[in-house]
């Protein structure tokens, strides 16, 4: 049945011009239509989408926070490193460091006050936060002081005393507008924290670290006790916010 209907079809007879317009119209169909351009297909082999995969998995693993890769210097656990660089900061942990000679808390007209959390938290004027300390260390004692005469502060310390069952100790003492009288090291700034300039050394004898700087106002030393260095770099940095 084909064939026949191809001769009956090749006998119609068509006018020229209907042939020269059908001509036409084609051409303009295909300058109009879209070009489909062929690309070559780029694949990343399989074991390098799991590497990637593995990679991503460890850095949010580790912490889920900026805190877990501050560190640049790789620190070994049980041995101390002198010198710490950060990601946002460079620490110095020399030794041989003298404390401060504590200033006289006494005198004529000069009282002392042992003040709650609340009551220096107001005169402070803002809430301290240390971020998330260490796993096992807990508030063991808190002690804020205020020596002050004619009803004018003339010294004030805040100390929070944190311990762990495993011996590790941990003391933050701050003080208003001024380091805490009674406490710090006779030492000069030599450390970097987030564009924030601190002192930070090692203690030999209790085998411990320190530091003390001044931030929004406030005066810290921090001193710990059988605390790893990593743990306690972790506390600072999480002062700085």
């Amino acid at each position: 049945m084909m064939e026949h209907y191809k001769k009956a079809v090749g006998k119609i007879p068509v006018p020229p011009e209907l042939i020269a317009k059908t001509a036409s119209s084609i051409s303009r169909v295909q300058k109009t239509r879209p070009v489909r351009r062929r690309y070559a297909a780029i694949g990343i082999p399989a074991a390098a989408c799991a590497a990637v995969a593995i990679i991503i998995g460890i850095l949010l693993y580790r912490g889920g926070n900026v805190e877990a890769d501050i560190f640049i210097t790789v620190l070994v656990s049980g041995r101390h490193a002198q010198s710490v660089e950060l990601v946002d900061g460079n620490l110095d942990f020399h030794s041989g460091a003298e404390p401060l000679l504590p200033p006289i808390l006494s005198g004529p007209g000069v009282s002392r006050e042992e003040w709650t959390q609340a009551q220096y938290g107001e005169y402070l004027g803002t809430e301290l936060t240390f971020g998330q300390l260490p796993v096992g260390l807990t508030l063991r004692g808190e002690s804020a002081v205020v020596y002050s005469r004619d009803d004018r502060v003339l010294w004030d310390y805040n100390s929070l005393r944190f311990e762990s069952d495993e011996g590790g100790k941990l003391e933050i003492t701050v003080s208003k507008g001024a380091l805490p009288p009674g406490r710090g090291m006779a030492a000069a700034e030599n450390s970097i924290i987030r564009g924030n300039p601190l002192a930070t050394g090692f203690d030999l004898v209790n085998d411990g670290y320190w530091a003390q700087f001044i931030y929004g106002d406030i005066g810290y030393f921090v001193e710990s006790e059988n605390l790893s260095q990593e743990a306690f770099i972790r506390i600072l940095h999480n002062i700085f916010g």
